[in-house]
Protein backbone atom coordinates (compact mmCIF):
# COMPACT_ATOMS: atom_id res chain seq x y z
CA UNK A 1 0.00 0.00 0.00
CA UNK A 2 1.42 3.63 -0.89
CA UNK A 3 1.08 6.36 1.55
CA UNK A 4 1.82 10.04 0.10
CA UNK A 5 3.74 12.57 2.06
CA UNK A 6 0.33 14.75 2.19
CA UNK A 7 1.01 18.72 2.04
CA UNK A 8 1.77 21.12 4.55
CA UNK A 9 -1.49 22.79 6.71
CA UNK A 10 -0.08 24.19 9.89
CA UNK A 11 3.12 22.91 9.65
CA UNK A 12 6.40 24.06 7.75
CA UNK A 13 8.88 21.75 6.48
CA UNK A 14 12.85 22.38 6.67
CA UNK A 15 15.72 20.62 4.81
CA UNK A 16 18.74 20.83 5.46
CA UNK A 17 21.30 20.19 2.87
CA UNK A 18 24.35 18.27 2.38
CA UNK A 19 26.45 17.29 -0.59
CA UNK A 20 30.01 18.19 -2.45
CA UNK A 21 32.42 17.92 1.00
CA UNK A 22 30.34 20.03 2.68
CA UNK A 23 32.95 18.68 6.03
CA UNK A 24 36.44 21.16 6.39
CA UNK A 25 38.34 19.74 9.04
CA UNK A 26 41.39 22.01 10.44
CA UNK A 27 43.51 19.27 11.28
CA UNK A 28 45.45 18.04 8.45
CA UNK A 29 45.53 14.21 9.73
CA UNK A 30 41.72 14.10 10.07
CA UNK A 31 40.98 15.98 6.88
CA UNK A 32 40.28 12.58 4.67
CA UNK A 33 38.55 10.39 7.27
CA UNK A 34 35.15 9.57 6.76
CA UNK A 35 32.42 11.39 8.69
CA UNK A 36 28.41 10.87 9.52
CA UNK A 37 26.34 13.65 10.19
CA UNK A 38 23.43 13.41 12.16
CA UNK A 39 20.66 16.37 12.88
CA UNK A 40 18.55 16.18 16.15
CA UNK A 41 15.77 18.92 17.11
CA UNK A 42 16.55 20.89 20.66
CA UNK A 43 13.90 22.77 22.58
CA UNK A 44 15.25 26.03 22.92
CA UNK A 45 13.47 27.10 25.84
CA UNK A 46 13.91 23.89 28.10
CA UNK A 47 15.07 24.04 31.48
CA UNK A 48 17.75 21.67 31.45
CA UNK A 49 21.45 21.59 31.25
CA UNK A 50 24.18 19.31 30.98
CA UNK A 51 27.79 20.41 32.55
CA UNK A 52 29.55 16.78 31.63
CA UNK A 53 31.08 16.57 28.39
CA UNK A 54 30.92 12.94 28.43
CA UNK A 55 27.35 13.10 28.77
CA UNK A 56 26.83 15.00 26.02
CA UNK A 57 25.93 12.57 23.32
CA UNK A 58 23.43 10.81 25.29
CA UNK A 59 21.98 13.86 26.21
CA UNK A 60 20.89 14.76 23.22
CA UNK A 61 19.86 11.18 21.93
CA UNK A 62 17.35 11.70 24.90
CA UNK A 63 16.60 15.63 23.89
CA UNK A 64 16.01 14.18 20.01
CA UNK A 65 13.49 11.24 21.23
CA UNK A 66 10.89 13.81 22.66
CA UNK A 67 11.14 16.45 19.70
CA UNK A 68 10.12 16.30 16.11
CA UNK A 69 11.43 13.67 14.22
CA UNK A 70 14.18 14.31 11.30
CA UNK A 71 14.26 11.67 8.62
CA UNK A 72 16.78 11.47 6.35
CA UNK A 73 17.04 10.89 2.21
CA UNK A 74 19.94 10.49 0.05
CA UNK A 75 19.17 11.23 -3.66
CA UNK A 76 19.48 7.80 -6.06
CA UNK A 77 20.38 6.44 -3.05
CA UNK A 78 17.42 5.91 -0.09
CA UNK A 79 14.13 8.19 0.68
CA UNK A 80 13.17 9.10 4.32
CA UNK A 81 14.23 6.97 6.71
CA UNK A 82 15.42 7.22 10.20
CA UNK A 83 18.79 8.03 11.28
CA UNK A 84 21.08 5.73 12.66
CA UNK A 85 22.46 6.23 16.40
CA UNK A 86 26.15 7.46 14.68
CA UNK A 87 24.47 9.49 11.85
CA UNK A 88 24.58 8.84 8.31
CA UNK A 89 27.77 8.54 5.92
CA UNK A 90 27.95 11.70 3.66
CA UNK A 91 30.76 10.84 0.63
CA UNK A 92 32.27 13.47 -1.80
CA UNK A 93 29.10 12.15 -4.72
CA UNK A 94 26.33 12.48 -2.04
CA UNK A 95 23.30 14.89 -1.99
CA UNK A 96 22.16 13.86 1.53
CA UNK A 97 18.75 15.89 3.11
CA UNK A 98 17.59 15.93 6.24
CA UNK A 99 13.79 16.25 6.97
CA UNK A 100 11.88 18.26 9.84
CA UNK A 101 8.20 19.63 10.22
CA UNK A 102 7.06 20.97 13.01
CA UNK A 103 4.61 23.65 13.88
CA UNK A 104 6.90 25.68 16.18
CA UNK A 105 9.24 26.80 13.82
CA UNK A 106 11.00 29.63 16.39
CA UNK A 107 10.97 27.53 19.06
CA UNK A 108 13.04 24.59 17.80
CA UNK A 109 16.83 24.69 16.75
CA UNK A 110 19.20 21.80 15.24
CA UNK A 111 21.96 20.83 16.48
CA UNK A 112 24.25 19.10 13.79
CA UNK A 113 26.44 16.58 14.82
CA UNK A 114 29.81 15.02 13.44
CA UNK A 115 30.78 11.14 14.07
CA UNK A 116 34.00 10.29 13.04
CA UNK A 117 35.18 6.40 13.08
CA UNK A 118 37.82 5.46 15.93
CA UNK A 119 40.37 2.88 16.09
CA UNK A 120 39.25 1.61 19.30
CA UNK A 121 35.38 1.14 18.43
CA UNK A 122 33.26 -0.74 15.82
CA UNK A 123 31.34 2.49 16.04
CA UNK A 124 31.91 6.24 15.20
CA UNK A 125 32.13 8.39 18.37
CA UNK A 126 31.13 12.63 18.42
CA UNK A 127 33.62 14.42 16.90
CA UNK A 128 32.30 18.04 17.07
CA UNK A 129 28.66 19.60 16.94
CA UNK A 130 27.38 22.72 15.34
CA UNK A 131 23.69 24.44 16.09
CA UNK A 132 21.07 25.87 13.60
CA UNK A 133 18.35 28.77 14.99
CA UNK A 134 15.85 30.04 13.61
CA UNK A 135 17.27 32.95 12.84
CA UNK A 136 19.40 31.42 10.45
CA UNK A 137 16.85 30.55 8.45
CA UNK A 138 14.91 33.69 7.94
CA UNK A 139 15.40 33.31 4.26
CA UNK A 140 13.47 30.67 2.28
CA UNK A 141 16.35 29.26 0.79
CA UNK A 142 20.00 29.87 1.39
CA UNK A 143 23.56 28.60 2.26
CA UNK A 144 25.49 28.65 5.67
CA UNK A 145 28.68 27.83 6.33
CA UNK A 146 28.78 26.84 10.00
CA UNK A 147 31.95 26.31 12.71
CA UNK A 148 32.37 22.98 14.13
CA UNK A 149 33.30 22.99 17.67
CA UNK A 150 34.47 19.82 19.60
CA UNK A 151 33.03 18.92 22.47
CA UNK A 152 35.05 20.94 24.66
CA UNK A 153 33.71 24.09 22.96
CA UNK A 154 36.89 24.71 20.32
CA UNK A 155 36.77 25.15 17.04
CA UNK A 156 37.66 22.70 14.77
CA UNK A 157 36.66 23.26 11.41
CA UNK A 158 33.26 24.55 9.72
CA UNK A 159 30.59 22.74 7.60
CA UNK A 160 28.71 23.58 4.53
CA UNK A 161 24.37 23.21 4.87
CA UNK A 162 21.99 24.20 1.91
CA UNK A 163 18.80 24.74 3.29
CA UNK A 164 14.90 25.30 2.51
CA UNK A 165 12.41 26.66 4.64
CA UNK A 166 8.66 25.95 2.87
CA UNK A 167 5.58 27.41 4.85
CA UNK A 168 2.26 26.32 4.07
CA UNK A 169 -0.11 28.32 1.80
CA UNK A 170 -1.47 31.58 3.38
CA UNK A 171 -4.61 31.64 1.18
CA UNK A 172 -5.99 28.32 0.43
CA UNK A 173 -6.15 25.18 2.77
CA UNK A 174 -6.33 21.93 0.36
CA UNK A 175 -8.25 18.96 0.83
CA UNK A 176 -8.89 15.38 -0.52
CA UNK A 177 -11.87 16.61 -2.42
CA UNK A 178 -9.93 16.63 -5.60
CA UNK A 179 -6.44 15.53 -4.91
CA UNK A 180 -4.30 14.48 -8.41
CA UNK A 181 -1.03 15.13 -7.16
CA UNK A 182 0.27 11.81 -8.02
CA UNK A 183 -2.52 10.46 -11.29
CA UNK A 184 -1.60 10.13 -14.62
CA UNK A 185 -3.93 7.72 -17.12
CA UNK A 186 -0.96 5.92 -18.27
CA UNK A 187 -3.31 4.25 -21.25
CA UNK A 188 -4.14 7.27 -23.40
CA UNK A 189 -1.77 7.95 -26.33
CA UNK A 190 1.03 10.68 -26.37
CA UNK A 191 -0.72 14.27 -26.18
CA UNK A 192 0.54 17.10 -27.96
CA UNK A 193 1.12 20.41 -25.66
CA UNK A 194 1.19 23.70 -27.56
CA UNK A 195 4.62 25.74 -26.69
CA UNK A 196 3.40 29.02 -25.34
CA UNK A 197 0.25 28.35 -27.22
CA UNK A 198 0.92 28.37 -30.77
CA UNK A 199 4.45 28.14 -30.46
CA UNK A 200 7.66 30.68 -29.53
CA UNK A 201 6.86 33.32 -32.17
CA UNK A 202 10.24 34.35 -32.38
CA UNK A 203 12.15 31.23 -32.56
CA UNK A 204 14.87 31.00 -35.26
CA UNK A 205 14.69 27.02 -34.30
CA UNK A 206 11.28 26.12 -35.38
CA UNK A 207 10.87 24.08 -39.33
CA UNK A 208 8.37 26.32 -40.78
CA UNK A 209 7.48 29.64 -40.91
CA UNK A 210 4.40 31.30 -39.01
CA UNK A 211 2.40 34.07 -40.92
CA UNK A 212 2.34 37.15 -40.11
CA UNK A 213 -1.22 37.23 -38.26
CA UNK A 214 -0.25 34.18 -36.33
CA UNK A 215 -0.56 35.34 -32.52
CA UNK A 216 2.28 36.10 -30.88
CA UNK A 217 2.79 33.74 -28.16
CA UNK A 218 1.70 33.56 -24.47
CA UNK A 219 -1.35 35.29 -25.23
CA UNK A 220 -5.02 34.37 -24.67
CA UNK A 221 -5.41 34.43 -28.36
CA UNK A 222 -2.25 32.03 -28.87
CA UNK A 223 -3.54 29.95 -25.88
CA UNK A 224 -7.19 29.66 -27.57
CA UNK A 225 -6.01 28.76 -31.07
CA UNK A 226 -3.86 26.32 -29.61
CA UNK A 227 -6.89 24.64 -27.88
CA UNK A 228 -8.71 24.98 -31.27
CA UNK A 229 -5.82 23.87 -33.66
CA UNK A 230 -6.22 20.38 -31.70
CA UNK A 231 -3.62 21.31 -28.57
CA UNK A 232 -4.09 18.45 -25.64
CA UNK A 233 -2.29 20.71 -23.39
CA UNK A 234 -1.02 24.30 -23.95
CA UNK A 235 2.24 25.52 -21.89
CA UNK A 236 2.65 28.97 -20.86
CA UNK A 237 5.14 30.62 -18.26
CA UNK A 238 3.84 32.36 -15.29
CA UNK A 239 5.32 34.70 -13.10
CA UNK A 240 4.30 37.89 -10.64
CA UNK A 241 4.36 41.63 -10.76
CA UNK A 242 5.22 44.01 -8.61
CA UNK A 243 2.23 43.99 -6.89
CA UNK A 244 1.87 40.28 -6.67
CA UNK A 245 -0.56 39.55 -9.55
CA UNK A 246 0.35 36.24 -11.71
CA UNK A 247 0.64 37.09 -15.46
CA UNK A 248 1.93 34.89 -18.11
CA UNK A 249 5.20 35.96 -19.49
CA UNK A 250 8.22 34.01 -20.60
CA UNK A 251 11.16 36.70 -20.29
CA UNK A 252 12.12 37.89 -16.71
CA UNK A 253 12.92 41.14 -18.28
CA UNK A 254 10.72 43.56 -20.63
CA UNK A 255 12.99 46.13 -22.91
CA UNK A 256 12.02 49.23 -23.66
CA UNK A 257 13.60 50.58 -26.72
CA UNK A 258 14.31 54.24 -26.69
CA UNK A 259 15.10 56.21 -29.93
CA UNK A 260 18.14 58.04 -29.72
CA UNK A 261 18.03 62.23 -31.36
CA UNK A 262 21.20 61.64 -33.39
CA UNK A 263 20.59 59.18 -36.71
CA UNK A 264 17.28 57.57 -35.26
CA UNK A 265 19.20 54.74 -33.90
CA UNK A 266 18.28 52.91 -30.30
CA UNK A 267 19.11 52.15 -26.86
CA UNK A 268 17.29 49.12 -25.47
CA UNK A 269 16.79 49.28 -21.99
CA UNK A 270 16.23 45.84 -19.83
CA UNK A 271 13.78 46.20 -16.74
CA UNK A 272 13.17 43.29 -14.63
CA UNK A 273 9.00 42.26 -15.01
CA UNK A 274 8.95 41.91 -11.12
CA UNK A 275 9.66 45.75 -10.64
CA UNK A 276 7.00 46.78 -12.92
CA UNK A 277 3.24 46.64 -11.54
CA UNK A 278 0.49 45.14 -13.88
CA UNK A 279 -0.56 48.56 -14.68
CA UNK A 280 2.36 49.66 -15.62
CA UNK A 281 2.94 46.57 -17.45
CA UNK A 282 -0.30 46.80 -19.41
CA UNK A 283 0.23 50.59 -20.31
CA UNK A 284 3.43 49.52 -21.84
CA UNK A 285 3.66 49.76 -25.99
CA UNK A 286 5.74 46.14 -26.38
CA UNK A 287 8.05 45.35 -29.16
CA UNK A 288 10.15 42.79 -30.45
CA UNK A 289 13.73 43.84 -30.47
CA UNK A 290 16.36 41.75 -32.36
CA UNK A 291 19.94 43.07 -32.52
CA UNK A 292 21.73 43.16 -35.84
CA UNK A 293 24.79 41.65 -34.82
CA UNK A 294 27.64 43.80 -36.18
CA UNK A 295 25.81 47.10 -36.54
CA UNK A 296 24.05 49.79 -33.56
CA UNK A 297 20.57 48.74 -35.12
CA UNK A 298 17.66 46.88 -34.58
CA UNK A 299 14.85 45.04 -36.09
CA UNK A 300 12.00 45.99 -34.32
CA UNK A 301 8.55 44.49 -34.12
CA UNK A 302 5.22 45.55 -32.52
CA UNK A 303 3.58 42.81 -30.33
CA UNK A 304 1.00 45.67 -28.84
CA UNK A 305 -0.36 47.51 -31.76
CA UNK A 306 -2.93 50.31 -30.31
CA UNK A 307 -5.99 48.89 -31.36
CA UNK A 308 -5.26 45.34 -29.15
CA UNK A 309 -4.14 47.15 -25.83
CA UNK A 310 -6.89 45.08 -23.94
CA UNK A 311 -7.92 42.59 -26.30
CA UNK A 312 -7.11 38.43 -26.30
CA UNK A 313 -4.09 39.65 -28.40
CA UNK A 314 -1.81 41.80 -25.83
CA UNK A 315 0.68 40.97 -23.97
CA UNK A 316 1.20 40.17 -19.80
CA UNK A 317 -2.47 38.25 -19.92
CA UNK A 318 -3.69 37.28 -15.98
CA UNK A 319 -3.72 34.20 -15.26
CA UNK A 320 -7.13 34.75 -13.61
CA UNK A 321 -8.28 35.50 -17.11
CA UNK A 322 -6.95 32.66 -18.92
CA UNK A 323 -8.41 30.09 -16.73
CA UNK A 324 -11.63 31.90 -16.86
CA UNK A 325 -12.07 32.40 -20.51
CA UNK A 326 -10.60 29.17 -22.26
CA UNK A 327 -12.27 26.35 -22.66
CA UNK A 328 -12.38 23.88 -20.05
CA UNK A 329 -11.73 21.03 -21.89
CA UNK A 330 -8.02 22.38 -22.80
CA UNK A 331 -5.47 21.23 -20.19
CA UNK A 332 -2.61 23.91 -18.77
CA UNK A 333 0.96 23.28 -18.17
CA UNK A 334 1.60 25.87 -16.36
CA UNK A 335 5.40 27.03 -15.99
CA UNK A 336 6.84 28.90 -12.99
CA UNK A 337 9.41 31.24 -13.74
CA UNK A 338 12.27 31.57 -10.84
CA UNK A 339 15.25 32.32 -11.18
CA UNK A 340 18.22 30.25 -10.31
CA UNK A 341 21.91 30.59 -10.41
CA UNK A 342 24.19 29.79 -13.82
CA UNK A 343 26.90 27.08 -14.04
CA UNK A 344 29.43 29.84 -12.70
CA UNK A 345 27.36 30.17 -9.97
CA UNK A 346 27.99 34.05 -9.68
CA UNK A 347 24.67 34.97 -11.84
CA UNK A 348 21.10 34.29 -11.69
CA UNK A 349 18.81 33.73 -15.13
CA UNK A 350 19.03 37.09 -16.75
CA UNK A 351 20.87 39.39 -14.13
CA UNK A 352 17.90 38.77 -11.99
CA UNK A 353 19.49 39.19 -8.57
CA UNK A 354 16.90 39.84 -6.35
CA UNK A 355 13.57 38.40 -6.67
CA UNK A 356 10.37 37.24 -4.53
CA UNK A 357 10.97 35.18 -1.29
CA UNK A 358 9.81 31.67 -2.70
CA UNK A 359 6.85 31.30 -0.34
CA UNK A 360 5.40 34.96 -0.80
CA UNK A 361 5.96 34.42 -4.45
CA UNK A 362 4.42 30.90 -4.75
CA UNK A 363 1.20 31.28 -2.61
CA UNK A 364 -0.92 34.10 -4.94
CA UNK A 365 -0.36 31.76 -8.12
CA UNK A 366 -1.48 28.36 -6.04
CA UNK A 367 -4.15 30.59 -5.00
CA UNK A 368 -5.62 31.43 -8.59
CA UNK A 369 -4.98 28.49 -9.46
CA UNK A 370 -7.19 27.11 -7.09
CA UNK A 371 -9.86 29.12 -6.97
CA UNK A 372 -10.00 29.70 -11.11
CA UNK A 373 -8.75 25.94 -11.60
CA UNK A 374 -12.48 24.11 -11.69
CA UNK A 375 -12.51 20.57 -13.39
CA UNK A 376 -9.71 21.95 -15.86
CA UNK A 377 -6.55 19.19 -15.90
CA UNK A 378 -3.28 21.30 -14.52
CA UNK A 379 0.10 20.37 -14.60
CA UNK A 380 3.01 22.63 -12.68
CA UNK A 381 6.44 22.75 -13.57
CA UNK A 382 9.54 24.60 -13.20
CA UNK A 383 13.46 24.57 -13.98
CA UNK A 384 13.89 25.40 -10.60
CA UNK A 385 14.16 22.55 -8.18
CA UNK A 386 13.00 24.57 -5.18
CA UNK A 387 10.33 26.00 -6.87
CA UNK A 388 8.95 22.50 -7.69
CA UNK A 389 9.43 20.91 -4.30
CA UNK A 390 7.71 23.72 -2.40
CA UNK A 391 4.57 23.43 -5.08
CA UNK A 392 4.50 19.92 -4.20
CA UNK A 393 4.57 20.56 -0.53
CA UNK A 394 1.92 23.26 -0.43
CA UNK A 395 -0.76 21.97 -2.46
CA UNK A 396 -2.15 18.05 -3.34
CA UNK A 397 -4.50 19.19 -6.50
CA UNK A 398 -2.36 19.32 -9.00
CA UNK A 399 1.11 17.33 -10.11
CA UNK A 400 4.11 18.65 -10.27
CA UNK A 401 6.80 17.97 -12.88
CA UNK A 402 10.55 18.68 -12.91
CA UNK A 403 11.93 20.36 -15.78
CA UNK A 404 15.52 19.25 -16.67
CA UNK A 405 17.92 21.05 -19.22
CA UNK A 406 20.54 18.06 -20.16
CA UNK A 407 21.92 18.14 -23.78
CA UNK A 408 24.27 15.30 -22.43
CA UNK A 409 28.54 15.80 -23.08
CA UNK A 410 28.27 19.51 -22.30
CA UNK A 411 28.46 22.21 -19.50
CA UNK A 412 25.66 22.14 -17.52
CA UNK A 413 23.51 25.03 -17.69
CA UNK A 414 22.61 25.40 -14.17
CA UNK A 415 24.79 25.54 -11.12
CA UNK A 416 22.63 22.77 -9.26
CA UNK A 417 23.38 19.57 -8.82
CA UNK A 418 20.32 18.46 -9.33
CA UNK A 419 19.27 19.85 -12.37
CA UNK A 420 22.93 18.48 -14.37
CA UNK A 421 21.00 14.85 -15.58
CA UNK A 422 18.18 12.99 -16.49
CA UNK A 423 19.25 10.29 -13.84
CA UNK A 424 19.86 13.30 -10.60
CA UNK A 425 16.37 14.86 -11.84
CA UNK A 426 14.74 11.60 -11.40
CA UNK A 427 16.06 10.96 -8.44
CA UNK A 428 14.72 14.39 -6.77
CA UNK A 429 11.50 13.84 -8.35
CA UNK A 430 11.14 10.26 -6.90
CA UNK A 431 12.30 11.77 -3.01
CA UNK A 432 9.82 14.64 -3.27
CA UNK A 433 6.79 12.70 -4.80
CA UNK A 434 6.53 14.63 -8.19
CA UNK A 435 4.21 13.17 -10.71
CA UNK A 436 7.24 13.23 -13.73
CA UNK A 437 10.17 15.06 -15.33
CA UNK A 438 9.89 16.92 -18.67
CA UNK A 439 12.98 16.30 -20.80
CA UNK A 440 14.47 18.03 -23.21
CA UNK A 441 14.29 15.94 -26.14
CA UNK A 442 18.23 15.98 -27.20
CA UNK A 443 18.75 13.83 -24.43
CA UNK A 444 16.36 11.71 -25.46
CA UNK A 445 18.14 11.22 -28.80
CA UNK A 446 20.74 9.69 -27.65
CA UNK A 447 19.63 5.96 -27.11
CA UNK A 448 22.53 4.31 -26.27
CA UNK A 449 22.39 5.94 -23.11
CA UNK A 450 18.64 4.52 -22.56
CA UNK A 451 17.55 7.35 -20.53
CA UNK A 452 14.01 7.17 -21.42
CA UNK A 453 14.01 3.36 -20.22
CA UNK A 454 15.41 4.26 -16.86
CA UNK A 455 12.41 6.84 -16.73
CA UNK A 456 9.76 4.76 -17.66
CA UNK A 457 11.76 2.32 -14.70
CA UNK A 458 11.33 4.56 -11.71
CA UNK A 459 7.43 4.81 -12.83
CA UNK A 460 7.73 8.57 -13.92
CA UNK A 461 5.23 10.48 -16.26
CA UNK A 462 7.92 11.60 -18.96
CA UNK A 463 6.86 14.98 -20.60
CA UNK A 464 9.64 15.65 -23.27
CA UNK A 465 10.47 19.34 -24.80
CA UNK A 466 12.91 21.47 -26.68
CA UNK A 467 13.90 22.38 -30.73
CA UNK A 468 14.24 18.97 -31.42
CA UNK A 469 10.50 18.18 -30.43
CA UNK A 470 9.30 20.54 -33.61
CA UNK A 471 10.78 17.83 -35.95
CA UNK A 472 7.88 15.42 -37.17
CA UNK A 473 10.20 12.44 -37.16
CA UNK A 474 11.38 12.86 -33.89
CA UNK A 475 7.98 13.35 -32.11
CA UNK A 476 6.62 10.53 -34.10
CA UNK A 477 10.36 8.19 -33.05
CA UNK A 478 8.74 9.43 -29.15
CA UNK A 479 5.56 8.94 -29.96
CA UNK A 480 6.92 5.38 -30.56
CA UNK A 481 8.86 5.10 -27.38
CA UNK A 482 5.50 6.27 -25.78
CA UNK A 483 6.69 9.14 -23.39
CA UNK A 484 3.21 10.98 -22.06
CA UNK A 485 3.44 14.06 -24.01
CA UNK A 486 5.05 16.43 -26.49
CA UNK A 487 5.80 19.84 -26.19
CA UNK A 488 6.34 21.49 -29.57
CA UNK A 489 6.08 24.86 -31.59
CA UNK A 490 4.12 23.17 -34.59
CA UNK A 491 0.75 22.68 -33.28
CA UNK A 492 -0.33 25.24 -35.95
CA UNK A 493 0.80 23.52 -38.71
CA UNK A 494 -1.67 20.36 -38.54
CA UNK A 495 -4.88 20.38 -37.38
CA UNK A 496 -6.26 17.92 -35.63
CA UNK A 497 -8.43 16.73 -33.06
CA UNK A 498 -8.03 16.33 -28.97
CA UNK A 499 -7.87 13.71 -27.33
CA UNK A 500 -9.63 15.22 -24.28
CA UNK A 501 -11.97 17.11 -26.61
CA UNK A 502 -12.86 13.42 -28.46
CA UNK A 503 -13.14 12.08 -25.31
CA UNK A 504 -15.55 14.43 -24.12
CA UNK A 505 -17.53 14.41 -27.08
CA UNK A 506 -18.27 10.34 -27.33
CA UNK A 507 -18.91 10.97 -23.99
CA UNK A 508 -21.85 13.60 -24.41
CA UNK A 509 -22.97 11.27 -27.61
CA UNK A 510 -23.10 8.04 -26.00
CA UNK A 511 -25.09 10.34 -22.53
CA UNK A 512 -27.13 11.27 -25.77
CA UNK A 513 -27.85 7.44 -26.91
CA UNK A 514 -29.01 6.73 -23.46
CA UNK A 515 -31.12 9.11 -22.98
CA UNK A 516 -32.89 8.65 -25.78
CA UNK A 517 -33.43 4.95 -25.07
CA UNK A 518 -34.98 5.99 -21.85
CA UNK A 519 -36.98 8.69 -22.57
CA UNK A 520 -37.16 9.68 -26.22
CA UNK A 521 -36.86 13.12 -27.27
CA UNK A 522 -34.51 14.04 -24.11
CA UNK A 523 -31.36 15.27 -24.83
CA UNK A 524 -28.51 15.71 -21.69
CA UNK A 525 -28.94 19.44 -20.43
CA UNK A 526 -25.13 19.45 -19.57
CA UNK A 527 -22.07 18.39 -20.36
CA UNK A 528 -19.80 15.97 -18.72
CA UNK A 529 -15.99 15.94 -18.10
CA UNK A 530 -13.83 13.17 -16.89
Amino acid sequence: MFVDQGWLMSDTEIQLRFHNNPIHIFKKRDQTSKYNIKCCTVNLYTDEVVDDVECVDQFYQSVHASNPPIRVSSLGEYDNQDQSAHGMPVSDTDYVIFKLKTFEFNSHGIKVQIYKPTENSSEPSLYGYTNILPLHLENCTGSLVLVLNSLHGFPIGHITVRYLVCKPNKYVKYSLAKSFSKWWNRDRPTLEIGHRGLGDTHSTDINYKKEQNVKHENTLGSLMTAGEMGADYVEFDVMLSKDKVPIIWHDFKVSILLRKRSRGKHQVYNIPVHELTLAQLQDLRVEYVKHNSGSEHYDVSDVTEEHNLHDKLSPFPLLRDALREIDPNLGFYVEIKYPIYLYDNKSKEEGIESFFERNSFLDPILKVLHEEGGSRRIVIASFDPDTCIMARLKQNRYPVFFLVEDLGGGQPYFSDTRTHSVTSAVALAKSEKFLGVSINAAALMRKEDKLLEYVFAQQMICFVWGPDANNVEVRQDLKDRHVHAICHDEIGKNHRTSIYRAEHEDRIQKLATLYQSISPGLSPSHSLKG
